[in-house]
């Protein structure tokens, strides 16, 4: 492994190839940090959501919800009584 690396660094060539790719890449990264710092601060400048409660979906809507009477003996526990009229 170390002959190869030695090979590499002996035929020369041109420096950029090498640095060129290192340098593109500390180019993005830094690029990146400013700018999710950028969206960090962005953020906070922003107003807080409202934290109100959300309707909940018509499937799961309860029957006082839908503005009708739930029966007493509705529910889990219930089948067993007498059948109603």
């Amino acid at each position: 492994m170390r002959s190869l690396t030695l090979e590499l660094a002996a035929a020369g060539g041109d420096p950029i190839v090498g640095v060129g790719p290192l340098v593109v890449g500390i180019i993005l990264v830094v690029g990146m940090i400013v700018a999710r710092v950028h969206y960090a601060r962005r953020k906070r400048r922003e107003p807080p959501v409202e934290a109100r409660p959300e309707p909940r979906a018509g499937a799961w809507q309860t029957r006082e919800e839908y503005g009708e009477p739930t029966a007493p003996d509705h529910g889990p526990g219930h089948q067993d009584g007498p059948p109603r009229p």
